[in-house]
C-alpha cells in the first residue's frame, strides 16, 4: 500500500460554531459561541487532506488528536486491515498514547479537512479539569467499547454489516442528518475488510438484509427500510 502523506495546514478554524458533531470539543467542555478559555489553552488548527492522502502514519510521532469536521477516513493497521472509520465529527489519533508513536496509518477516504488539538497542551488542558478529564475518559471508553462488537466473530454475517450500518445511521441522525437515507463514504470492498468478511459475504449479507425488508444497498447509497427491524437485530 502506497501512501502519500501531504496535507495543507489552514489556521485555526473560524466556523466552530457550525459544528454540531464535536466529539474532543465536548470532552474539553469547549463552548464555541464564547471566548472559551480551554479552547485558547489548546493550541488547535484545521489540516485539510486530499483523498488517498495519510494524515498520519505508523511509527509517526504523536504531535496531535484530531476530529474529522469535514469528509472521512479509514485507520489501517500494518497489515491492511481497516480497524476502523472516522465519520464527521469523530476523534481519533489515539492509537499513539501507548508508546507516543502511532500505530495506524490514518488515510482520507475522500478530501478531508479535520480540527488538529496540540496533544501536550490538550492533555495540561484535561489535567487542569476534573470534568474534561472524565468526558474524556468516556469519550475513550465509547471508542473501546465499540470495538468490542467488532471484534466478535461469533455473529453472523449479515448481523455484522447490520451493526455498522446501524453504526452509521445512528451517527447521521447525530449529526442532524437522514438516518434512514445516506451515501457510504467507504467501498463495499472495504466495508468487508473492516468486518473480516469477504466481499461476496458483504454482498450477500446486503441481499439477505434487503429481502428481509431491513436495508437496501444501491451502490453506495442505502436506505433504511425499516428502523424498528434494524434496530432488533443489532440488539
Amino acid at each position: 500500500m502506497v501512501i502519500h502523506q501531504a496535507h495543507k495546514l489552514t489556521g485555526r478554524p473560524k466556523t466552530c460554531h457550525f459544528c454540531d458533531c464535536r466529539d474532543l470539543c465536548s470532552a474539553l467542555n469547549i463552548n464555541p459561541f464564547d471566548d472559551d478559555k480551554t479552547l485558547t489553552q489548546v493550541k488547535s488548527i484545521a489540516v485539510n487532506v486530499k483523498k488517498g492522502d495519510a494524515l498520519y502514519t505508523i511509527n509517526r510521532n504523536l504531535t496531535a488528536f484530531y476530529s474529522v469536521r469535514a469528509g472521512s477516513f479509514k485507520l489501517v493497521n500494518a497489515n491492511e486491515h481497516i480497524v476502523d472509520f472516522c465519520l464527521q465529527g469523530d476523534a481519533f489519533g489515539f492509537d499513539g498514547i501507548e508508546s507516543s508513536l502511532h500505530q495506524l496509518n490514518a488515510i482520507a477516504l475522500e478530501d478531508s479537512t479535520v480540527c488538529g488539538f496540540d496533544y501536550h497542551s490538550f492533555v495540561q488542558a484535561i489535567s487542569n479539569n476534573a470534568l474534561s478529564n472524565l468526558d474524556f475518559l468516556q469519550l475513550m471508553s465509547k471508542k473501546f467499547n465499540a470495538a468490542i462488537h467488532l471484534v466478535d466473530a461469533t455473529y453472523e454475517a449479515h448481523i455484522k454489516l447490520a451493526q455498522f450500518v446501524y453504526r452509521l445511521s445512528t451517527h447521521q441522525k447525530r449529526c442532524g442528518y437522514s438516518n434512514t437515507f445516506f451515501t457510504l463514504p467507504m467501498k463495499h470492498l472495504e466495508i468487508a475488510n473492516h468486518l473480516n468478511l469477504s466481499i461476496e459475504t458483504v454482498s450477500r449479507a446486503f441481499k439477505t438484509l434487503a429481502k428481509d425488508g431491513v436495508v437496501q444497498a444501491k451502490h453506495k447509497d442505502i436506505t433504511i427500510l425499516d428502523i424498528v427491524k434494524l434496530k432488533a437485530l443489532v440488539s
